[in-house]
């Protein structure tokens, strides 16, 4: 039954209309699942690889340091599209390999990697598996200056800069301006990756002020790359980010998977009792 559900869900995957649906369906079906998704990883077609790199993610929990799946991780990293590297890159964080040769490579590809999600992913994954960021070199000031550049790479190197000192605790005096700082990144920014990167630097501050958890909340109606960051943001908050349930809870039940995977896991941290998840249901066939 368990080869059969498999069978499927890569014939989904592979097929045009294929997506992240059947990805998180991979991701559920366990360590028989990794076998049939690794090929996938080389696919000719761009779409293909990406989520074959996102479904390796969680398929086969009881072995994260299987080296066939580590290597074909890794393999993209100088992938030709963005988007396979992203999905690479920030798979093997959720995995936190130990050994120096993946954090090496993710370092390269923080410094070089020619696109900012890319990089931005890459310091994630680094964040994951070493628990720390090099601090900033500049100053909170300046940084927060950085945000009204006109420049997106600007903005999203200065995001991320203000996000590690969030995480460090080192904003100090200027924690409320820069917290009301993120707050109009995350609504206003005009480019998707920022406004995923502000959420992010929210998250990492770790305040739910009422203004960051109302703009969280309206994070949740963005691109789905903004409203997964804010989802999990709104989860580290714990029971603070209560508003937040009815917005979370109707994500959970709606027609995303990521989304509504993640949203369940951000509800139970948030304290409230279990619900069952028809969107999961039916993806899993009852």
């Amino acid at each position: 039954m368990a080869d059969s559900l498999i069978d499927a869900a890569i014939a989904a995957l592979v097929a045009p209309s294929g997506g992240f649906r059947e990805a998180v369906a991979l991701r559920h079906l366990g360590a028989g699942a990794c076998g049939a998704v690794l090929p996938l990883t080389a696919h000719v077609d761009a779409r293909v690889r990406g989520l074959a790199c996102f479904a390796l993610g969680s398929a086969g929990y009881d072995d994260h340091g299987d080296p066939q799946r580590l290597a074909a991780l890794l393999a993209r990293f100088s992938d030709d599209h963005a988007h396979v590297r992203y999905a690479a890159v920030a798979t093997l964080g959720e995995l936190k390999p130990r050994e120096a040769q993946f954090v090496v490579s993710l370092e390269k590809v923080r410094q070089d990697d020619l696109a900012p999600d890319v990089r931005s992913a890459a310091a994630e994954a680094l964040f994951a598996i070493t628990g720390s960021h090099p601090r900033p070199v500049r100053a909170t000031d300046a940084l927060l200056a950085d945000l009204d550049s006109p420049d997106a790479t600007t903005r999203i190197a200065a995001l991320g800069d203000i996000g590690v000192l969030g995480a460090r605790g080192e904003l100090a005096e200027a924690e409320p301006r820069a917290l009301e700082a993120l707050v109009r990144s995350v609504l206003g920014d005009p480019t998707f990756v920022n406004r995923q990167r502000a959420a992010l630097a929210l998250m990492r501050a770790g305040r739910a002020a009422p203004p960051v958890v109302e703009a969280l909340i309206h994070a949740l109606s963005d691109t789905v790359q903004v409203a997964a960051v804010a989802v999990q943001a709104l989860g580290s908050f714990g029971p603070a980010a209560r508003a937040a349930a009815p917005a979370l809870e109707k994500l959970r039940d709606g027609g995303n998977a990521v989304l509504s995977e993640l949203a369940a896991g951000a509800l139970s941290k948030i304290a409230l009792p279990p619900a069952p998840r028809p969107f999961l249901r039916r993806l899993l066939g009852g």
